[in-house]
C-alpha cells in the first residue's frame, strides 16, 4: 500500500507477444478482506463444539476435521486428513458410515441421523446425532460430503437414568 502497510494480493500473469517480443501482463488485486473472511470462517469451524468433517465425494476420505472431531476420534487432524472411516473405527461401523454417506450423496438436502454409535480410541463407544449433506458443484455433481456430529452419549444416559428414577418413584 502507499502507506507501506502489507496486504494480501492475488496475481494473474499472462504471457503475450507484442511486436514480435515476448511480454508479460500482470494484474494484481487486493484480497485482504476475502482472506480475512476465510480466516474467520476457518476459526469458526475449528472451534465449533460439535465434530465437523468433510469428505471427498469420490473416495470418502477426510479433507477437513475440526478440533471437536479430533478430541472425539482421538487423533490429530493431520493424521485424519486423507484417511477414511476404515482407518479409525471397526469395519462394521465404517461400512455403515460409508453406506449412509453414499445415500446422502444421492440425495438433496440434509440427512438427519438421530443416533449412531461410534467406537473411539480414547472415549470408548459414544452415541452421535449426525447431520450430513452433499456439497455440489455448479452442475449439481456432489464434490464433498459435509457432516456435523453431536456427541449425545451423556444426554442419553441422563435421560435413561431419569426415566428409571421416574418409574421407581411411580412404583411407590
Amino acid at each position: 500500500r502507499k502507506d507501506g502497510s502489507p496486504f494480501h494480493m492475488q496475481l494473474a500473469i499472462t504471457k503475450m507477444a507484442h511486436f514480435g517480443q515476448r511480454q508479460f501482463v500482470t494484474v494484481a488485486w487486493d484480497v485482504t478482506e476475502q482472506t480475512t473472511q476465510e480466516l474467520y470462517l476457518d476459526a469458526i469451524i475449528k472451534n465449533i463444539p460439535n465434530m465437523v468433517f468433510v469428505k471427498g465425494a469420490e473416495d470418502l476420505r477426510f479433507t477437513l476435521f475440526n478440533r471437536a472431531g479430533e478430541e472425539l476420534i482421538g487423533a490429530r487432524r493431520d493424521v485424519l486428513i486423507g484417511k477414511s472411516d476404515f482407518d479409525f473405527v471397526p469395519r462394521e461401523q465404517a461400512e455403515a458410515f460409508t453406506t449412509k454417506d453414499r445415500e446422502v450423496l444421492q440425495q438433496t438436502g440434509v440427512v438427519d441421523i438421530w443416533e449412531e454409535p461410534i467406537d473411539t480410541r480414547t472415549k470408548g463407544q459414544r452415541l452421535l446425532h449426525t447431520r450430513k449433506i452433499a456439497i455440489r458443484d455448479e452442475q449439481g455433481v456432489p464434490k464433498y460430503l459435509l457432516g456435523i456430529s453431536e456427541d449425545i452419549t451423556d444426554r442419553k444416559r441422563i435421560e435413561k437414568e431419569l426415566a428409571i428414577s421416574l418409574e421407581e418413584t411411580a412404583a411407590y
